[in-house]
């Protein structure tokens, strides 16, 4: 049974079991109402988690779900793709790992001269200031 069926169920549920507790206190119309608010605010509405003085602001609980459900079939899709296509994503790594090792190699060694520089820099500046 899929989650969306799990739902309907769920809140006709809900619906029969309040109905039984409060009798003919109201319409089913009205009871259908409060229902379906309640669904609608706890699947949709994003939630507040309070800690302290902080409030954190968490997706939806169908964003939660959904991603619990789709995680496994999204990660045996990307197997599959990079199985299916593997010259491709060897071809497409070994660019990214060519580009990106110059360029981390250069971003190091000019991390690495310019603090000397600085520090050369604020030497010479603060020794002919002496002067």
């Amino acid at each position: 049974m899929n989650a969306i069926a799990e739902k309907s169920n769920f809140q006709e549920r809900m619906k029969d079991r309040i109905k039984n507790s409060i009798g003919e206190l109201m319409t089913d119309s009205e009871l259908s109402e409060i229902v379906h608010r309640a669904m609608e605010e706890i699947f949709f509405k994003p939630m507040e988690i309070k800690n302290g003085y902080q409030i954190k602001e968490v997706p939806p609980f169908v964003h939660q779900l959904l991603k619990e459900l789709l995680t496994k079939s999204v990660r045996d899709e990307v197997a599959k793709y990079i199985t299916d296509n593997k010259d491709l994503v060897q071809k497409n790594i070994q660019q990214v790992i060519t580009q990106g090792m110059g360029k981390a190699l250069v971003e190091a060694i000019t991390f690495h001269f310019s603090n000397d520089l600085i520090n050369f820099q604020t030497n010479l500046m603060a020794t002919l200031g002496n002067r």
